[in-house]
Formats: structure tokens, sequence, C-alpha cells
């Protein structure tokens, strides 16, 4: 199953992974002069007019912290923005969060098309996971995984840090309920990593979405863990003696 999550990204992504392109919204520079003079001539209006953000902001934080790292500086301060603002402070472009990480290891234009495809296999890993944890069988776990991963609302905006955030969502539906079902300290481990990394993924608002389902959730699966009782080999024990 996993083969065919990582076929499927490579299949949707191939031009960027590779074909050579970059994946990026970048054309809609030329919607602000004076570039919008100097539009290819079959250029008709922006790849994605959603997505400004990448272009006016989280790609040119990013180079500058890579810029930083490669020089031995912290990335504390941006002095290309306005009169200088923070920029590892401010957490927008989420230089904290493992798979940003990427573009301050690899080529950068490059490495773009490869976190969105990191972004896809752990949101759809995530996904398939958690539907097998609730007891699908593999094929309706796939396409659970499918449904999220390549989902048109994920898909578009993964450019945008907030789908670093819904990655996580799958991932901590699926510790909470170790949690609650189970009790492990790798399960509470999972949870905490689950949230921590939501916090760390650029947008607070999308966090705090991703922690209120987890918080239900969790209530959800204590109510019916209460509603089942004891249960197993322990319960019977207990009953003999």
């Amino acid at each position: 199953m996993p083969a065919v999550l990582i076929a499927l990204v490579v299949v949707t992504l191939s031009s960027s992974l590779l074909g050579g392109r970059i994946f990026t919204s970048g054309d809609n520079i030329f919607v602000f002069p004076p570039f919008s003079a100097e539009h290819p001539p079959d250029w008709v209006r922006p790849s994605n007019s959603l997505l400004g953000d990448p272009l006016l902001g989280f790609n040119p934080d990013l180079i500058q912290i890579r810029s930083d790292l490669r020089k031995g500086v912290l990335p504390l301060w941006n002095p290309y923005a306005a009169a200088g603002r923070p920029l590892l402070g401010s957490q927008q472009s989420a230089p904290l969060f493992p798979l940003t990480w990427l573009a301050f290891i690899l080529p950068f234009w490059s490495s773009l098309a490869w976190i969105a495809a990191a972004k896809i296999l752990v949101a759809g890993a995530g996904t398939y996971l958690l539907c097998r944890e609730l007891a699908l069988q593999r094929a309706p776990s796939l396409l659970g995984a499918i449904a999220f991963a390549f989902g048109t609302y994920f898909f578009a905006w993964l450019e945008h840090p907030h789908t670093n955030v819904w990655a996580m969502l799958p991932w901590a539906l699926l510790a909470t309920r170790r949690v609650c079902s189970r009790g492990s300290g790798g399960a509470a481990a999972l949870l905490g990593t689950a949230i921590g990394l939501a916090w760390l993924g650029g947008q607070p608002e999308s966090a705090f979405f991703v922690l209120a389902p987890t918080v239900a959730f969790g209530a959800f699966e204590l109510i019916a863990e209460r509603a089942r009782g004891p249960s197993g080999p322990s319960s019977a024990e207990s009953t003999q003696g």
C-alpha cells in the first residue's frame, strides 16, 4: 500500500520531481508591475491566483533563512522586509518544521517539489494507519488516504504552511485512539509529537483547528471505552476471582 501512495505522488508531481520544472505559483509575479509588462507571450493568468503568499513571503523568507544558516548565522532577523522584522520568531514560513529543512539541504527550487511530495506522503500514511486502526480493510484505508492527501483543498495549498499542520491531523487522531484504548507511552509520545509539529507548521490558526477535533475525538474515545467496560483476560481473571 505505501508503494501505491509513492507511485501516485511520483506520477502527480513528475514534471517537478523528475522533469526539471519548478513546483511554484511564482507566475503570480506577472500580476504586479513592473513584472506585468514582461510576462511570456502565451501567459494568460496565474496557475494558482490564491497563492500569492509563497511568492511574496514564504519563499523569500526560506531563501533568507537558508542563506543565514549557510553563513553560520542564526536566522533571527529579516532586514529586507519593511524596516526589518523577526524571521525565526515569526514562524510564518515554518523554519522549525522538519519537512521545511529540505529547502535548506537540497537545491532550493528543486526542494519545493520534494517538500510537497513529503507532505502528501505524511498525510496519506497517517490517514491510512488511522483507517486501519479503525478496523477498515486495506483497500478502503488506501482510498481514505488518497481522498485526504490528494483532495483538492489539501493539494491546491501544498505551497502554504497550513498543509504542514493539516498533515498532522490523522496522526493526532491515530495517537489519540491508541492512548485511549491502550494507554501506552509510545502512543502518548506520538500524540505529543503530532500536536507539537502542528504548532511548528507555520499557521497557529490551523493548529488550533487540528487540536480541537483531536480533543473531541479523545473525549469520544474515552466515553466509548468506558461504555465497553473491562474486557479481555484481565476481566475474566477478576470475574473468576
